[in-house]
């Protein structure tokens, strides 16, 4: 393939029509021209943050792409003017509580019933957001499945910031798909213990939006997904066949098909360690067992016996005062005289773009593969998180807050 010579771009006005789409852009246009009015500040958490939004919009261009402070500040501000999600038609009728803003049906089992949004719009709009996100980034050779330009030329600025705004919603998936993950198993528990309890028609109960749903849509639809990411864990059926010993060569058939249940121990009064109850497979994917080899069908050669203690003398010997070590002296390390010892170089002389840099033994022959992958010559600050895991056990509504204000 012949290397190209000159980067694709498109112009910073075409990217942002993409990232924001044709339901979002004209919102972008109103909020980058309003953003000064005081009527705004309703819609940010405190004066400061209004103030920030302003700040962050004059490096911005009007109908540009936006830096990713100002796109956390336009989607909050979408969130909050009530246009980010979509709407049910009518607020439904039912025993079972209701996001008051996209007026959907919640899980009974989800933990937090008193939301303004239900999971599966929350991962829906993150979702599309990574996906016209993902389009504007392929059009200038971004994304990390396309790396034909190394070697060719220089990214364009708008690359880095077209970057680092699918870093910030990308941060913003991980999150909630985190959260989440912790909710499905409350939304198990809740129907396999507490759905007899309970007189909920069974048509609400499917059109119920649970956490379940909303993490098979991240999986299915997310783009740059890792392979199998889309395929859910399952319980194995059984252990694979031991090879080697007296079980492979007696029983060979009977080994293969040796389940966890039949490995149990059965119960019995008289053991110490018997169960009250009758023993359940583990709710945990079974891991398979490594083939095991005997001793007699390993290789000699793959083992390495030390060396043989020398001979014992039939004479006795006497130890000299001479021959006694002196704990008190100082030990030293020797080494070889042809171990080649290479000369030190200051932290200046790595960096490649210093003058004083000089290539090293390690240094790469060639810029072929040469990527800047840590945003240090970027324009403009980098996204940070705005939420630790240690934090992700917070209220939904609350921790959507704080996702979604970024």
């Amino acid at each position: 393939m012949a290397s190209r010579t000159r980067w694709p771009t498109i112009t910073s006005t075409e990217a942002a029509q993409i990232i924001f789409g044709d339901t979002f852009y004209n919102d972008y246009l109103y909020w980058q021209q309003n953003a000064a009015d005081i009527d705004q500040i309703q819609f940010y958490k405190s004066c400061e943050d209004w103030q920030s939004s302003i700040q962050s919009l004059q490096d911005v261009a009007p109908g540009e792409t936006p830096t990713w402070a100002s796109f956390k500040y336009f989607m909050n501000w979408l969130r909050l003017n009530g246009k980010l999600y979509p709407k049910a038609d009518q607020f439904p009728t039912s025993t079972l509580a209701v996001a008051w803003g996209c007026r959907h049906l919640i899980h009974p089992g989800n933990p937090r019933q008193d939301v303004s949004t239900c999971p599966v719009c929350i991962m829906s709009s993150c979702v599309e957001s990574l996906v016209r996100i993902a389009d504007a980034w392929e059009k200038i050779w971004g994304g990390p499945v396309t790396k034909e330009f190394r070697g060719a030329c220089k990214p364009p600025p708008l690359y880095y910031k077209v970057k680092q705004i699918w870093h910030v919603e990308k941060l913003r998936f991980a999150n909630l798909v985190s959260v989440y993950e912790h909710h499905v198993e409350e939304e198990q528990h809740w129907e396999e213990e507490s759905l007899h309890l309970f007189d909920h028609s069974f048509e609400d109960l499917v059109n119920a939006k649970s956490c379940a749903e909303a993490l098979q849509i991240a999986r299915e639809q997310c783009p740059y997904m890792a392979s199998g990411a889309d395929v859910p864990f399952a319980k194995g059926d059984s252990f694979p066949g031991i090879k080697g010993g007296s079980v492979a060569q007696g029983a060979e058939g009977e080994a293969s098909n040796l389940s966890l249940r039949s490995l149990s121990t059965p119960e019995s009064a008289s053991s110490p360690y018997s169960t009250q109850g009758p023993l359940v497979e583990s709710p945990r994917p079974h891991l398979p067992l490594r083939s095991l080899e005997s001793p007699s069908s390993a290789s000699f050669s793959d083992f390495h016996q030390p060396p043989l203690p020398p001979p014992l003398s039939s004479h006795p010997t006497t130890t000299s005062r001479d021959q006694i070590p002196d704990m008190g002296k100082t030990k030293k390390v020797a080494f070889a005289e042809d171990c080649v010892e290479h000369a030190s170089r200051k932290m200046s002389h790595f960096h490649r773009t210093s003058r004083l840099y000089t290539p090293g033994r390690h240094e790469c022959p060639s810029e072929d593969g040469w990527e800047d992958s840590s945003f240090c010559n970027a324009p403009g600050n980098q996204p940070k998180p705005s939420i630790s895991l240690s934090r992700l056990d917070a209220s939904l509504e609350s921790t959507h807050r704080l996702i979604l204000t970024y």
